[in-house]
């Protein structure tokens, strides 16, 4: 059996770190996902829950490509959050 030198176990040991790192964010980018997809979902409930969804995003702070993005979204929630001032 070959003994491997302390170079190749640390370069293992690297390797598998990475490999790790790597699966722990795209873990962490799932869970933001499935947030993100929950409170979208609450917020379409009806007119007060896409108002809280909303004012809790306002607190928010998001890069310009973001808030490009996620424009058509919000635009959906002001909509329904507009009809609690419509009566429906």
């Amino acid at each position: 059996m070959t003994k491997r030198t302390i170079e190749q176990q640390i370069a293992q040991a690297n390797d598998r770190l990475q490999r790790l790192k790597a699966r722990q964010k795209k873990a962490e980018a799932r869970r933001h996902i499935v947030l993100g997809a929950a409170l979208l979902s609450v917020g379409r409930i009806g007119a007060e829950n896409a108002q809280t969804v909303l004012a809790l995003l306002d607190q928010a702070s998001f890069r310009d490509a973001e808030e490009r993005d996620l424009k058509p979204v919000l635009d959906e929630l002001r909509q329904i959050a507009g009809r609690a001032n419509d009566g429906g």
